[in-house]
């Protein structure tokens, strides 16, 4: 098995830190980005960086070149057309590992789901067909999306969400990520990641608020209805799928078991109290 590893999607926000784990465990990492100047602006020189476009199948087989793993960290509706090429790619080169950041609510070929759910379901598919050895990570909610519901001086949640979430930090997740390219029985897997503890959303943006913007004394709720209305008009594709994805989690609630993925790739250990209080370093890796 060699050493190096594509990342695609590296520069975001669940990419970074999956980059900078895998470096500090020995791998060679390649980042395939459509602006180099953004990707060396994150990463030291460690961090080799091909600009490229993922929906280009040229580009796609040039960032593999010498590569033994693909790590595809995609959103949108380039996840799925982005992810399907670099599946084809990776399966005519004939890599030895694929990973894929999924989502916990994923089921394959269940109806009447969100459309970022059937998207993932896809690439899931196809990753699966390909006969490449794989590993599927589906996380629950991240820690790092929270902040997406502050706005200025004011924090909103959509709907009124009941259902405690295990909230996952990324840092735990990469972790995972390093753990699944070291190990043998993570081939072929699919792993549920979940944080420590169980915290409905609204008290975990509570939490949020008094550690970050102290300033906010009140979460406003907005109404379903309305928050359609104005995705609608601001013809906001991404505002809309978020809905829909939240409506859900209110009917399917949290899925999957992680005491696979504990035993295998380790437990997340950081809880919402320990990420809220450490300070980001800001620094290149």
């Amino acid at each position: 098995m060699g050493n190096q590893i594509l990342v695609v999607g590296g520069t975001g926000m669940l990419g970074k830190p999956v980059v900078k784990n895998l470096i500090n465990n020995g791998f060679e990492i390649r980042v395939l980005t459509r602006s180099k100047e953004k990707a060396r602006g994150l990463f030291d020189e460690r961090v080799e960086i091909f600009e490229g476009n993922v929906n280009v199948p040229n580009n796609v087989s040039k960032a593999l070149e010498g590569c033994f793993g693909v790590h595809i960290n995609l959103s949108g509706e380039e996840e799925l057309s982005g992810a399907l090429n670099v599946i084809k790619t990776a399966k005519s080169k004939g890599l030895e590992r694929i990973t894929y950041i999924s989502g916990t609510n994923v089921k394959i070929d269940e109806k009447n789901t969100p459309r970022i759910i059937q998207r993932k379901a896809e690439v899931e598919k196809a990753i699966t067909e390909s006969g490449i050895p794989y590993t599927i990570f589906r996380p629950t909610w991240f820690m790092e999306t929270l902040g997406n519901f502050v706005k200025g001086s004011r924090a909103f949640l959509i709907g009124k969400p009941k259902v405690p979430l295990h909230f996952v930090a990324a840092r735990d997740y990469a972790q995972m990520v390093s753990a699944a390219y070291k190990r043998e029985e993570a081939k072929n897997k699919t792993f549920y990641v979940h944080g420590p503890e169980a915290i409905p959303f609204q008290d975990a943006l509570e939490k949020y608020c008094n550690a970050r913007a102290p300033f906010i004394k009140k979460i406003f709720h907005m109404p379903y209805g309305l928050m359609e209305f104005i995705a609608f008009a601001k013809r906001n594709s991404t505002l809309k799928e978020i809905i829909e994805l939240l409506r859900f989690f209110e009917k399917a609630g949290e899925r999957g078991n992680p005491e696979e993925t504990n035993k295998i790739l380790g437990k997340a250990t950081t809880t919402l109290e320990t990420w809220l209080h450490e300070e980001a370093s800001g620094e290149k890796i």
